[in-house]
């Protein structure tokens, strides 16, 4: 009877061990939305800039600072089909915070989840309130995303999210009024 092999003692041992780990096979996909957020953090920036989307994942109300709480509200302003949530980019190092605005029906975004986020306008205000310029993007929230659960990884939409409704277009004076007649004709 042969006693199967045992790796050696000491430092060889550990060198064979530390060997045997690397070269393991390895989940090719972040496993959890956090994963995949910090992955994408560890990528090289681009460049931030009006229309070009940026994982974000949606933070929760522990993470939130009074600073962000104010800059979501200001965001909404009056607009009832907007939702404003509180976000984390990811772009280099640890990301920053901003505001995503979501035009959505069914429910609404929930902590945690990964979102397609396409800044729209810069808020010098918001930027002053965090203090961080980049912090100042107010963005949409166009997909819910999730780790691809395959081979190779990457992101998967999970649902688009709303566009905001076009706006009325403006009437020109001469165009014919539409719809009844006022009351005092």
């Amino acid at each position: 009877m042969t006693r199967p092999a045992r790796p050696p003692a000491g430092i060889l041992g550990r060198t064979i061990r530390g060997l045997v780990r690397a070269l393991a096979p390895r989940t090719a996909f972040p496993v959890s939305n956090e994963e995949a957020f910090a992955e994408a953090c560890r990528t090289p920036p681009g460049e931030l800039r009006e229309g070009k989307a940026l994982l974000a994942i949606t933070l929760s109300l522990d993470e939130i600072t009074p600073s962000l709480s104010a800059c979501v509200r200001q965001a909404r302003g009056g607009d009832d089909r907007c939702a404003s949530h509180p976000v984390r980019v990811a772009h280099g190092g640890e990301g920053f915070c901003a505001v995503a605005c979501c035009h959505h029906e069914g429910a609404a975004l929930r902590p945690g989840e990964l979102i397609r986020w396409v800044p729209v306008r810069h808020d010098r205000t918001n930027a002053l309130l965090l203090g961080r310029e980049e912090a100042g993007w107010i963005g949409l929230a166009t997909a819910r995303l999730r780790p691809a659960p395959r081979p190779g990884g990457g992101l998967e939409v999970v649902a688009e999210l709303g566009r905001p409704p076009p706006p009325d277009p403006p009437r020109s004076p001469a165009e014919p009024r539409r719809g009844p007649p006022s009351p005092g004709r």
